[in-house]
């Protein structure tokens, strides 16, 4: 928008409208590539959530415990050992992640977990790409969101080689500087509990 000073009394803007119409289009694009994104992680985010049960599962059982699950919550138990990986549907996505589980061990003492769904690839992020709404001039705007939209087209091309893998957290933890992380549950719970062996 440009300010033209056609009196001292008035201001006329002056507006580009064949760059306003351009950045409409543009970001209609992008909320298309931005929703078939979503889609796809969604999908990926339920896939993951599935296997992280039956992996949960499948370890305690091999490890023989009795294993008992629910929707959103599975329960091994040995005697008065007990483990625990349950989920709550967040409000709003956390932040550096697609999905977070509790992981509770109630052994000889009670040690809670949080158990995060990443992405092992540098150069994504959990949130779909958007260009929001700022004072840059029109033209910079228009590119800022046409960069967007090749990301975001480049993700949705190599979605299927991207990997994820979970990453375990104490609920104490306030760094990421020893960060465990392993391609699945069942991994991740062998590397836990054969630790100090």
């Amino acid at each position: 928008m440009v300010f033209v000073e056609s009196s001292p009394q008035r201001k006329v803007i002056v507006v580009n409208l064949t760059l306003l119409k351009e950045l409409e289009d543009v970001k209609k694009k992008q909320d298309v590539l931005t929703s078939r994104l979503a889609k796809k992680i969604e999908a990926k985010v339920e896939r993951s959530i599935i296997e992280a049960f039956h992996d949960f599962e499948r370890f305690f059982k091999d490890n023989g415990f009795e294993v008992q699950a629910d929707e959103r919550i599975i329960t091994a138990s040995y005697g008065n050992l007990k483990a625990i990986l349950k989920y709550d549907v967040p409000a709003t996505p956390h932040v550096g992640s697609y999905f977070v589980f509790d992981l509770i061990f109630e052994m000889q003492e009670t040690t809670e977990y949080q158990l995060l769904l990443i992405s092992k690839d540098k150069n994504t992020d959990s949130s779909c790409n958007t260009a929001k709404d700022s004072d840059q001039p029109l033209r910079q705007h228009i590119e800022k969101v046409k960069e967007n939209i090749g990301s975001t087209e480049d993700r949705i091309k190599n979605f299927t080689k991207e990997i994820w893998a979970f990453e375990l957290r104490s609920k104490k933890q306030k760094k990421k500087d020893d960060r465990i992380i392993h391609d699945s549950v069942y991994e991740l719970l062998t590397a836990l509990t054969t630790e100090d062996e």
